[in-house]
């Protein structure tokens, strides 16, 4: 099958960023991204992806990944629910047609 742009841009970072007093703690922001290798709860290992790669993830498996990066943040970071403290003016995806043209 060949790939097709959807109009559809993802993000690849998320920044955490953990504050007492709007002073940034120790070792913070930290910076995660969905394209580098990462586990969840030591199985599946979920490896390393190219830009190229990324970009060409069907939109299940791009689900599927973004799920389990979720999950690993969490995780890491002792997050009980990532998703109820996600700035939502930044989705993890997003209709972008001038960076991703539909048809390209």
């Amino acid at each position: 099958m060949a790939y097709v742009n959807t109009g559809i841009e993802r993000a690849k970072t998320l920044t955490v960023d953990k504050q007492v007093g709007s002073i940034s703690f120790t070792g913070y922001p930290k910076n995660y991204d969905i394209t580098a290798a990462f586990t969840v709860g030591g199985d599946p290992y979920y490896f390393p992806l190219t830009n190229q790669q990324f970009q060409q993830l069907s939109t299940s498996d791009y689900n599927a990944r973004l799920e389990a990066f979720k999950t690993y943040i969490e995780s890491e970071e002792g997050i009980a629910d990532l998703d109820a403290i996600t700035d939502s003016g930044t989705p993890s995806s997003q209709e972008n047609t001038t960076a991703c043209p539909i048809g390209a």
